[in-house]
């Protein structure tokens, strides 16, 4: 027990760090896809060029904006500097290569506080979690229902997708506002659940979370998902595909809300990714394998490179009482 108390910090990390490096090179070397993106790149045109980067270059806009909001969130346990806080959303998404919907981003970063701080943390981490998840919902309802009125010959019905699909879409997500500006309702399981009352009193910090606040982390949200619908554009670009800017909008907060609401590790999450994408953007545009391109290399930009990152401030982080990192 004494064995696991003093190194097993240690040995978690490494095992991390090992897992993550070696899952990307197995999805980047082994798998089809990931060729295929390299086989449909365009270097003949310039501007292809300049749609890669300005994508490139929005990944770090993207997790910025995750690092503020993550700031902002852990700041009634810690106040930590921006730096730390980015360190430790790059380190989050190195862990969440092993666990579904890249849940484990919370918990890698947690590992960047102290030990006595980290139970609060994830209490904390799960509501920034919960809003970027409520903007996901939200918009993709939305566009679910633009879709479907607004869009000549009806495409929803035309792929097999019945009418009745709206009232579960609106259920949801009157249910998710619902419960994301009532977060402190949560409370009651840990107070009364005996399974849950050892944290009863850490699971209090879900009660200062007022409705400012969550609507901040709301805005942070949104900030965050526009990021992602102009990379999702110009990687669509990249490969030669024309498309406006709002067919490619719509196509592409359809494939992130159906993306959001399979369960998947990301093992599988890649090709479920560009199988939806295909359906979606498929509406306007037979380019199925650039589709497929795009969606694959917006992975490796917004995930696989952040987890390599990721990895050396994992390998960083120091078991501590009073800080790390």
């Amino acid at each position: 027990m004494n064995f696991f108390r003093k190194y097993g910090f240690e040995i978690l990390k490494w095992l991390i760090f090992a897992g993550s490096i070696l899952f990307l090179v197995n999805r980047i070397y082994f798998h089809q896809e990931y060729r295929d993106v390299f086989s449909n790149f365009n270097f003949y045109k310039s501007t292809n060029l300049l749609y890669m980067f300005i994508a490139f270059c929005l990944m770090f806009v993207n997790w910025g904006l995750e690092a503020i909001k993550w700031k902002y969130a852990i700041r009634g346990i810690r106040k930590i500097t921006f730096i730390k806080a980015y360190a430790a959303v790059f380190a989050g998404t190195s862990v969440s290569l092993f666990m579904p919907n890249r849940t484990g981003e919370f918990v890698g970063r947690i590992f960047a506080l102290p030990r006595t701080e980290r139970v609060k943390a994830v209490f904390a981490s799960i509501v920034a979690s919960f809003s970027q998840l409520m903007v996901t919902i939200i918009i993709g309802t939305i566009a679910l229902f633009a879709l479907y009125y607004l869009f000549p010959g009806n495409a929803l019905i035309e792929h097999g997708l019945k009418p009745w699909i709206k009232i579960p879409a609106i259920i949801v997500a009157v249910l998710s506002l619902m419960l994301y500006f009532k977060i402190s309702w949560f409370t009651y399981f840990f107070e009364n659940w005996k399974i849950l009352k050892k944290y009863s009193k850490t699971a209090q910090i879900l009660k200062t979370f007022n409705a400012l606040i969550l609507l901040n982390f709301i805005l942070l949200s949104l900030l965050r998902y526009l990021v992602f619908l102009a990379q999702f554009y110009f990687l669509i670009n990249f490969f030669g595909i024309e498309l406006d800017f709002w067919s490619c909008a719509l196509s592409s907060a359809l494939t992130f809300y159906v993306v959001t609401i399979i369960p998947t590790f990301t093992l599988a999450e890649i090709g479920i990714r560009g199988s939806v994408a295909v359906i979606f953007f498929g509406f306007y545009t037979n380019m199925y394998a650039e589709i497929i391109s795009a969606s694959t290399l917006l992975w490796l930009i917004n995930v696989g490179l952040p987890a390599l990152i990721g990895n050396i401030f994992v390998a960083g982080f120091k078991e501590s009482e009073k800080n790390n990192l």
